[in-house]
């Protein structure tokens, strides 16, 4: 899946496959929550985890996130 939406605080980007995330905000601050089976990893910002296989992502203007992990 790929797609970019536009925001009153500028276009969000996302590509999502089974095994990697993208994603980009170009304004504001958001979250991305999604599920994994294994432990995922970032290039940038903190995974915090908030229950069994859910977790959360600070997306911050300006930075392209990739998140490592595996779907359920």
């Amino acid at each position: 899946m790929e797609g970019k939406v536009p925001t009153p605080n500028g276009e969000v980007s996302v590509y999502c496959s089974t095994k990697e995330i993208k994603v980009k905000a170009g304004g504001g601050e958001g979250k991305l929550i999604f599920e994994s089976a294994s432990k995922p990893k970032t290039n940038s910002g903190t995974i915090i985890e908030l229950a069994k296989n859910k977790y959360q992502l600070i997306v911050k203007p300006n930075v392209e996130y990739k998140v490592s992990y595996k779907a359920l």
